[in-house]
């Protein structure tokens, strides 16, 4: 019987590891600063601050950023992609995006987080970039 309820308990936890999840995400106009959604064009870099929970040690982790309907720029535009190793004793990242060269034009940008490696994206935030 403790046999059975030790391979029950191990079979449990196997099946609970995955991706973990994104519990907190803060986009900023500062590296500490509070949650946004709307910056001004005038704005130098923006930060994505994630806090993970579960994740297992080495999951890829992709922050894609792109301009959803903006003035000047083409539908659905990526403006930068980044990957990286997180899990484990990562359980924090910090994202900086600098203003792209031409500047922000004005519209609706968004920022999609892949955890885990998949093809649909954990977490999407929706900005815009205002006069």
């Amino acid at each position: 019987m403790k046999r059975l309820l030790a391979l029950w308990v191990l079979g449990s936890l196997a099946q609970g590891e995955g991706p973990g999840r994104v519990s907190r995400a803060v986009l900023s106009a500062s590296r500490g600063g509070s949650d946004a959604r709307a910056f001004p064009a005038s704005l130098e870099k923006l930060w994505l601050r994630l806090e993970l929970e579960g994740v297992p040690p080495d999951t890829p982790l992709t922050c894609a950023f792109l301009a959803e309907k903006a003035q000047a720029v083409p539908p659905e535009r990526e403006l930068e992609r980044a990957r990286l190793e997180v899990g484990g004793l990562i359980n924090r990242v910090t994202y900086k995006l600098s203003r792209p060269p031409q500047g922000w034009s004005p519209g609706v940008y968004r920022v999609e987080v892949y955890l885990g490696g998949g093809q649909a994206p954990t977490l999407q935030i929706r900005f815009q970039i205002v006069l």
